[in-house]
């Protein structure tokens, strides 16, 4: 868990038209339901549920929110610490003012801040110090000029901490976790096996550069897709663990943990970002569940299916639309050769094993589609449906995949 290199110290010396085109073919083939029609504004309308459900929540549960509630810019509640903070009554160790200085449209003022047992004051979307008071409650006044916070001190003379600065992905609000503050600590206890022995990445700065070109792939392969990612995005955490997979939760929303492996690069980013980020979105896409399902959504699967499937209604719903954009994306990727020079491979086994796994779920699924989904929802399958049989008509050469399924 990283400590910041930062100190105190006393005193203080449009995408255009063809790219849209483009995304919009590939989503949605023609003679199809296009997929954005059917989820996008229902995705848009979430986001804005959403915050204010947790702006509502943290005036309720949250101290100083008085002061800083009313200053506050919807998109600061978008922050994924406030979901896990909020959903474990009596939990409070960062504050709302900690947790949403970044939106502030006035940042300066005293404010509350809580220390974790390391002394560290994190803020998501600036930074965090190391103020050398473990587990403390603390006033501080931020100042954006110095990219550093003043406590007043005993002896009369402000106390200055430097920030260690946040890094994002350029050209996004996606910031980089650095370090492993208690509602990510308390988050991960819940969500991961062994906790104790995730760690994260030495120097992930190094992976930015991936996890941008990456993202540029997302862009042109599809834009839409994209803007919906970086727009839902707003943080991601790369960790190691012998046993962990990668993972995205309602719970923390918004952020992506992702389990990097020694030889992750570029292609690892598509999928993975792909994968999670599709997850987030879909979330936000079903969050009023009741609308695609007449079957209860946390059903077993197994009680239509006969086996023992593991996963209720409502993952294995997760699990198509992850599927779906997983083989859209991969093949675009590789159908328009957007330079990845020597990824080809590994590329092609991936989508090989998407192709399988979403062959299999459609088939699965696909026999009881009555007995589960509203119109609503059978028209999201029927998208997943078409979408994957138009990769086979335009790509027979992966009719293999689809027959070992």
């Amino acid at each position: 868990m990283a400590a910041p290199d930062g100190g105190c110290h006393r005193g203080f010396s449009n995408q255009n038209n063809d790219r849209k085109m483009r995304g919009q073919a590939l989503m949605a083939p023609a003679g199809h339901l296009e997929f954005e029609g059917l989820l996008g504004e229902r995705r848009i309308a979430a986001r804005s549920e959403l915050a204010q459900v947790i702006r509502m929540l943290s005036t309720e549960n949250l101290p100083d929110v008085a002061k800083v509630d009313a200053e506050l810019p919807v998109d600061a509640f978008f922050e994924p610490r406030l979901y896990s903070q909020l959903a474990v009554p009596g939990f409070e160790s960062m504050t709302l003012s900690q947790l949403t200085l970044s939106k502030a449209s006035d940042q300066s003022g005293s404010r509350r801040v809580r220390t974790d047992k390391a002394g560290i004051a994190t803020f998501p979307g600036i930074g965090h110090i190391a103020t050398g008071m473990p587990d403390a409650d603390l006033t501080a006044t931020y100042s954006p000029a110095k990219q550093a916070f003043s406590f007043p001190a005993e002896d009369g003379v402000e106390k200055w901490c430097e920030v260690r600065t946040s890094t994002f992905v350029p050209n996004t609000q996606i910031e980089i976790i650095e370090h492993i503050d208690p509602v990510l600590v308390n988050f991960l206890e819940q969500h991961i096996d062994a906790p104790e022995n995730l760690k994260i990445v030495d120097n992930p700065q190094r992976y930015v550069e991936s996890i941008s070109k990456a993202l540029g792939l997302i862009d042109h392969a599809g834009p839409d897709f994209h803007t919906a990612l970086v727009e839902s995005l707003q943080a991601i955490l790369l960790f190691q663990h012998p046993s962990a997979e990668s993972f995205a939760a309602l719970g923390m929303h918004g952020m992506l943990f992702l389990n990097v492996p020694a030889d992750a690069g570029i292609n690892y980013f598509v999928e993975e970002i792909t994968h999670q980020g599709g997850h987030v979105l879909f979330s936000e896409a079903t969050l009023n569940r009741g609308e695609f399902f007449i079957a209860e959504p946390e059903a077993a699967l197994s009680d239509f299916l006969g086996d023992s499937d593991p996963r209720s209604i409502y993952d294995a719903f997760h699990g198509l639309y992850t599927e779906h954009m997983e083989s859209q994306i991969v093949l675009a990727v590789l159908d328009r050769e957007l330079g990845v020079d020597g990824l080809e491979s590994a590329f092609r086994r991936h989508l090989d094993a998407v192709l399988l796994r979403h062959a299999r779920d459609l088939s699965l699924i696909g026999k009881f589609t009555d007995d589960i989904f509203s119109p609503l929802g059978k028209a999201v399958f029927m998208q997943f449906q078409d979408s994957y049989d138009h990769v086979i008509k335009e790509n027979p050469h992966l009719l293999g995949v689809a027959l070992h399924a």
